[in-house]
């Protein structure tokens, strides 16, 4: 208990100081004189305007719990998605196979260009 007292008067007395960084976070620097709420405003302002927001609020809905509906709807459909991306996997891997294939052919078709050009090294060499 005399140990934990002695260190916690330590505490007390030392100086903790942070070192002061210069970050540069342009943008991203809201404590800057060039931040301005004006921004904020016109986002509001554009979303006051928009058709299905102004139907909302003249409907009275609760905006959050529409919000919730939204993005629960939109998790369904990346869920369902994401089921179609599994179930088309099978013929994904097949094209992927088929493009490495023809990749394959086009490359042995470029060599066989390349050595059998006359105007190319190995047929120069050849001749040689």
């Amino acid at each position: 208990m005399a140990a934990q007292a002695d260190v916690s008067a330590g505490l007390e007395t030392e100086n903790f100081a942070v070192p002061e960084r210069n970050l540069n976070l342009g943008e991203l620097d809201f404590t800057s004189d060039d931040f301005w709420l004006d921004e904020v405003d016109v986002h509001i302002q554009e979303n006051l305007e928009d058709d299905i927001v102004k139907e909302a609020l003249n409907k009275g809905v609760d905006l959050r719990q529409y919000s919730k509906e939204i993005e629960q709807d939109l998790l369904k459909v990346e869920n369902e998605s994401v089921q179609d991306y599994i179930k088309e996997s099978q013929n994904i891997a097949s094209l992927h196979k088929q493009i490495a294939a023809c990749d394959t052919i086009l490359e042995v078709g470029w060599f066989f260009l390349w050595c059998y050009n006359p105007m190319s090294e190995l047929h120069v060499l050849g001749k040689g």
